[in-house]
């Protein structure tokens, strides 16, 4: 049923560049269930990984993921940034020409 939403959606916005970000959405709200629903299945992974409690495994887990968001961000700020850059300098170069003729 979620995958139904998830390719209804898709079809409706028209844009399949989002496939990638509601699917992993889509895992993570289905994780954050599975994590209430079955709190045990944490605790024996954070065993077998090694971490004491399963909800330390699960901060450890969103710290990652919030590092991995901030670079992303990072990354994609600086290209805007130099996208702008070569925007403007076109420009300026385009109304320097238009005011020498």
């Amino acid at each position: 049923m979620i995958g139904l939403f998830f390719i209804r959606t898709v079809r409706l916005s028209g844009d399949e560049a989002l496939v990638p970000s509601r699917l992993l959405w889509g895992i993570f709200w289905v994780g954050a269930a599975a994590m209430v629903a079955w709190p045990d299945v944490l605790s024996r992974l954070a065993d077998v990984v090694g971490v004491g409690r399963g909800v330390d495994l699960a901060m450890y887990v969103i710290i990652l993921g919030l590092i991995f968001i901030v670079f992303r961000l990072w990354v994609r700020m600086y290209v805007l940034e130099s996208h702008i850059t070569t925007l403007v300098r076109h420009i300026a170069l385009d109304e320097r020409q238009d005011r020498d003729v």
